[in-house]
């Protein structure tokens, strides 16, 4: 009696299996692949910024505080709101810093975030009089980075959504309720995390050098490379 019984579910089983592989392989599909892009300028600037104690050519020194003193008042000049401004490190080792004939002989690293490449320019500016010690970029980013990724993968979503329904309509069908959605692994982030060094450049009353980048004059606009976000998407959808 167990035996029969054994039998008829295993019996039972196969075929409910059997029926549930046809119904699958039954079923029309669509795979397509969706991508989007965008391109957005950094609003988010990343400059280090290095003072030094050092000799000014006599006896006396040119203490950091000083310099950072100074450096304030030089931001407050040109409009550059202060709390952007913020220690990162200090040292007291002894470092030798070329500019001009100055050794530096301690040292504190600032970071000072500003928003736009115009304002870069014009503390560019304040810092080659300073003659501060060094200076670089160390990252640019965007304020709303976050919302913008999520926005650039719901744009691929759309775009695999759009490519299945205009190829179905070629036919005469019509797409139905997604069986897969996956985000591709290749998906692409260009962000850009160069450095930019700024110690020694160039500036004048009217043009201000930043690695390739240049203010020829005061009304001309000068800009990073955009941060470029592509995501691409993959989709599987039931054919009606």
């Amino acid at each position: 009696m167990k035996t029969a019984l054994f039998t008829s579910l295993f019996f039972v089983l196969i075929s409910f299996q059997n029926s549930a592989q046809t119904q699958t392989s039954e079923t029309p599909f669509i795979e397509v692949t969706g991508t989007a892009d965008m391109e957005v300028v950094p609003d988010l600037i990343y400059l280090k910024i290095t003072l030094g104690e050092k000799n000014s050519g006599t006896k006396s020194k040119i203490s950091i505080e000083e310099q950072e003193d100074s450096l304030k008042k030089a931001l407050q000049k040109i409009q550059v709101d202060l709390s952007k401004l913020s220690l990162s490190d200090a040292t007291s080792q002894y470092i030798n810093v070329t500019w001009g004939k100055d050794n530096v002989l301690t040292t504190k690293l600032y970071t000072l975030v500003l928003n736009d490449a115009q304002t870069l320019a014009k503390v560019l500016k304040e810092l080659d009089q300073l003659k501060v010690s060094d200076a670089y970029i160390s990252k640019v980013d965007h304020s709303q980075i976050i919302t913008l990724k999520q926005q650039v993968r719901v744009n691929a979503i759309q775009a695999a959504k759009a490519k299945a329904d205009y190829l179905l309509n070629a036919i005469g069908s019509e797409t139905g309720k997604p069986l897969i959605i996956r985000e591709q692994q290749n998906f692409q982030s260009f962000e850009r995390n160069d450095v930019y060094k700024i110690r020694g450049a160039r500036a004048s009353n009217n043009s201000a050098y930043i690695d390739g980048y240049r203010e020829q004059d005061k009304d001309s606009v000068i800009q990073f490379q955009k941060i470029k976000l592509e995501y691409s998407v993959y989709a599987k959808f039931e054919i009606k």
